[in-house]
């Protein structure tokens, strides 16, 4: 599986999953007050045993809210629902900034594919 599959099929099973009211971005933030974003982190590893590759990516999660608690509330339910789909958390959610937009934060989490 590739990782634009991988990470598609994530986004879909996460907007399916829980009732966010913006949809997931993969890439980047939108320029919307209001935005989520999934992204491809450097670094990971990959393995080989018994002839089946094993890979573990890093990326990360983004939420953009006008609101803060809302910020905050909604990256935790998606880092639990990654968690429940085998991600691990490399990087607990976490303030990233703030501007005239609003609050940004962000988890990094590690996906085994």
């Amino acid at each position: 599986m590739s990782l634009v599959d991988y990470f598609r099929e994530l986004k879909e099973k996460i907007e399916k999953e829980l009732p966010l009211d913006k949809p997931i971005n993969l890439g980047r933030l939108t320029t919307d007050r209001e935005s989520i974003a999934l992204r491809i982190m450097p670094g990971g590893s990959e393995s080989y045993y018994a002839g089946k590759r094993s890979r573990n990516i890093n990326f990360q999660v983004l939420v953009k809210s006008e609101k803060q608690t809302e910020a905050i509330n909604t990256i935790e339910k998606i880092v639990d629902k990654l968690i429940e789909n085998d991600c691990d958390v490399y990087s607990e959610p976490s303030y990233l900034q703030s501007d005239e937009q609003g609050y940004i934060y962000t988890t990094a989490l590690t996906a085994h594919i």
